[in-house]
This record gives structure tokens, C-alpha cells and sequence, in this order.
């Protein structure tokens, strides 16, 4: 019997066995958002943000007056593009959406400002920040952060470190 924290099994699962660097991991849910940043492999910091997929669902169908279930939908197929209706989602999205952001630049600025090493040295400068979790795949979501936070983002690669699959990824879900 084991018992493991899931910032830490994100960081066993997302990250490069040999990778010693440190990175942020942000971990979007349908409720909440968790935070992670991880230096040589060890999880040195966590935060939960009370931002996730339903805030963006319900401002899709608060906006667009549909259902839960339709905005779900439309967040998924649609994300922060335009819909047939020419529609721009990124105009309903960008509000919750900019919470969030603001949040990951928070943590972003306290590992880089506040925390130092045992040896009174800075830590490293995280180098990529890695979305996963179910509301990441929305479509432009990457994009937007990458270009509102000016920083590395990439999807996670959940089958990175599984090892008879180094030569091939099933065609599945990446986050």
C-alpha cells in the first residue's frame, strides 16, 4: 500500500526520467486548476486555483443561453475560435480565461523572485510549462497562454515515460 500526493505522480508520469531542470505543471479539472512546479525531479511547490473547465462552460452558456451539456460541447469543439455562427468565443472565454493566466504568472514570479536554493542561490528558471488535465485540449487554450504568458507552454505527453511505448503512441487522449 502507497500513497502518493498527485502533483507528484503527475511529475512521475509527465517528465523525462533524466530531466533535473525545473519545469510547471498545470493541471486544468473541471473544477479547479493544481499547480505544480517540479525542480530535479522533486515537487518543490503546489497551489490549487479555483479556476477549471465548468467556469469556461458556464460563461459559454450563459452568453450563448444554451444548455450545460451544448456549451460543454462548444467548448470542446470550439474553444476560443469562432463558431458557424461567427460567433467569437474568445470574447467569452477571455475573461475566466485571464484569472487563470494571471494565476500561473503568479506562482510563475514567486519561484523566480522569492524561493531560493538550500545554497542561498536562485533557483533555475522554469524552463516549459506543461498543460494537462481534461479542459487543457481546448482548442486555442494552449495558444492563448503561450501568447498572453510569453512563455514555453506544451501539451503533456502521458505516455512519455511508459516503456514499451517508446517507439509508438496509442491514438489517444494526450492529457
Amino acid at each position: 500500500l502507497s500513497f502518493e500526493l498527485g502533483a507528484h505522480a503527475l511529475a512521475r508520469a509527465l517528465l523525462p526520467r533524466e530531466d533535473t531542470g525545473a519545469c510547471m505543471i498545470v493541471d486544468i479539472d473541471t473544477t479547479h486548476t493544481s499547480v505544480a512546479i517540479v525542480h530535479n525531479a522533486v515537487v518543490r511547490f503546489t497551489a490549487t486555483i479555483t479556476v477549471g473547465g465548468n467556469i469556461l462552460t458556464s460563461a459559454i452558456a450563459k452568453k450563448l443561453a444554451v444548455s450545460f451539456e451544448e456549451a460543454e460541447a462548444q467548448k470542446r469543439r470550439v474553444g476560443l475560435k469562432k463558431t458557424r455562427e461567427g460567433t467569437d468565443m474568445a470574447d467569452i472565454l477571455v475573461p475566466p480565461l485571464s484569472t487563470l493566466r494571471d494565476e500561473i504568472k503568479r506562482y510563475y514570479l514567486y519561484w523566480h523572485t522569492q524561493s531560493v536554493s538550500e545554497e542561498a542561490l536562485p533557483l533555475p528558471k522554469i524552463k516549459k510549462i506543461i498543460l494537462s488535465g481534461e479542459d487543457a485540449l481546448v482548442p486555442g487554450l494552449a495558444d492563448y497562454l503561450r501568447g498572453s504568458l510569453k512563455e514555453n507552454i506544451v501539451l503533456a505527453n502521458p505516455w512519455r515515460n511508459i516503456n514499451p511505448l517508446k517507439e509508438y503512441s496509442p491514438d489517444l487522449s494526450r492529457v
